[in-house]
């Protein structure tokens, strides 16, 4: 078992400073795919995103036909200091538009 272990792991330190999280429940065409979402996602380089995670896919009434219901969970953390809500709600919208924009996403509002 020892020479099968390993030694070239690297461990980094736990943030010091806390992560935010928003979600958001979008209406996408249904063509449009997740990785599609994650390259307008890292085309807006949002400052401070760490993480990206697609947690629902819905189809089905009272979404549109054509159309998927999708929702994602956007974790922000600053390495020096503890961000602002009006920070993360700021760079959060800018990342709806962007998405609305290139996409033809909506947000869903229920």
């Amino acid at each position: 078992m020892l020479a099968r272990r390993n030694v070239a792991r690297s461990l980094k330190p736990l943030p010091q400073y806390p992560s935010v999280r928003r979600d958001a429940a979008l209406i996408l065409p249904e063509s449009v795919t997740h990785d599609a979402v994650l390259a307008v996602v890292k085309q807006a380089r949002a400052p401070h995103l760490e993480r990206v995670e697609l947690f629902d896919v819905f189809r089905g009434s009272p979404v549109p036909a054509g159309r998927k219901s999708v929702a994602y969970a956007f974790t922000y953390r600053a390495p020096d200091r503890t961000l602002t809500d009006a920070e993360v709600n700021g760079t959060q919208a800018q990342v709806v538009r962007r998405l609305e924009s290139q996409l033809a996403a909506t947000v869903r509002d229920a």
